[in-house]
């Protein structure tokens, strides 16, 4: 799969690049989501300059939101399905065309603010 990834902190410009990843497969209670759209925010910038309080092991995929389509469950899923529409947001690594995570992120009885 394709990310955007660094493998140093600094100027966004000069240390992101478009990378080949393997594709996750979902785990247990997890979705695999297949992006349509990972914006950029100021945090994620002060992340790859490595000047935010978090600073991820590298190399890293940059990003924490994403909007996209459930493409695969992991057993035990029962609340999403494939084919739904999802927006995720405060999980790392978005800036990839999948990304596999927990199901509870993708929980549609969330309410206000769904995840």
């Amino acid at each position: 799969m394709r990310s955007v990834i660094y493998s140093s902190f600094g100027n966004p410009a000069d240390v992101l690049h478009v990378a080949e990843r393997p594709t996750p497969n979902p785990g247990a209670g997890q979705v695999r989501i297949k992006s349509t759209l990972s914006p950029i925010h100021n945090h994620d910038l002060w992340t790859i300059r490595g000047q935010y309080g978090y600073k991820p092991s590298l190399p890293a995929v940059g990003g924490t939101e994403v909007a996209g389509v459930i493409d695969a469950v992991g057993e035990g899923v029962e609340r999403v399905k494939v084919g739904q529409r999802v927006v995720v947001a405060g999980i790392h690594e978005c800036m990839g065309r999948l990304r596999a995570g927990a199901c509870s992120c993708c929980d549609p009885s969330a309410g206000r603010g769904q995840r």
